[in-house]
């Protein structure tokens, strides 16, 4: 059975500082893909209609459908039929599982991302702590309180997202807001994961919650301090997930 979906995606992520044109099924399907590996879609949620999505990312229909066809095929997405049918992202356990394997494949590609989200993303809280303006505050410390009946995984990654992307808005910096969106993208940790749960869950939000006192206090330092332990934390999370691997994968 599938868990219900949730309302078709809004519009807010659609296009990144930087991203360029979308003209190619390459172009679409590395859009999407990395869409979901920052978290920004996630399992269960539709797809807007063919229509509107051809629209936002300002491409022909027949690249849009080979593109989703190619996402199709490497597991990211499934079409349901019916009614309440469309194109939903799946549970993402297949792309996962292979996305591990490329990390234990080349074991320096994951020190590489996560060397290039210390650099863009420490430099970007510390702008924050410099830069930011009340509206940006807000947003980050939205995401900070959870709903009564607490956090999902898939309410999580969401916020998560909403997080970073409100912190690179307060460092008010485009070009590295883009580069943050691409190291993201990069990384793959998916709601549906074994890495989130309840003890991750509250680890990252307490970490959030660190970086956001920092920002809003100024404490440029402090800031980037934080996000660094909050990055390191990460890391070890997901180098224990590519060693318990099992062998002869």
């Amino acid at each position: 059975m599938h868990e219900p979906a949730r309302p078709t995606v809004g519009t807010m992520h659609w296009r990144q500082p930087g991203d360029g044109p979308v003209t190619t099924v390459e172009d679409v399907r590395l859009r999407l893909k990395n869409m979901i590996h920052r978290g920004e879609l996630g399992p269960g949620d539709r797809l807007p209609p063919e229509r509107e999505l051809c629209g936002m990312l300002q491409v022909s229909r027949s690249t849009l459908r080979e593109g989703l066809q190619a996402l199709r095929s490497d597991g990211y997405v499934e079409t349901r039929r019916g009614a309440g049918g469309g194109t939903f992202v799946s549970r993402l356990d297949e792309p996962y599982a292979r996305w591990l394997r490329s990390m234990s494949e080349d074991t320096g590609l994951l020190r590489d991302i996560m060397d290039l989200r210390m650099a863009v993303e420490c430099q970007i809280a510390w702008l924050a702590a410099q830069r930011r303006e009340q509206e940006q505050l807000d947003a980050m410390a939205a995401t900070l309180v959870p709903p009564p009946s607490g956090l999902t995984a898939r309410a999580f990654r969401d916020a998560d997202a909403r997080f970073h992307a409100g912190l690179a808005d307060a460092a008010h910096s485009r070009r590295l807001k883009a580069l943050m969106s691409r190291a993201r993208g990069a990384l793959f940790v998916p709601a549906s994961a074994p890495l989130i749960h309840e003890d991750t869950i509250a680890r990252t939000q307490s970490q959030h919650a660190q970086i956001f006192d920092a920002v809003r206090e100024g404490d440029g330092l402090a800031a980037s301090e934080a996000m660094r332990s909050h990055l390191l934390a990460t890391y070890l999370d997901v180098t224990g997930a590519v060693a318990e691997l099992p062998s002869g994968r």
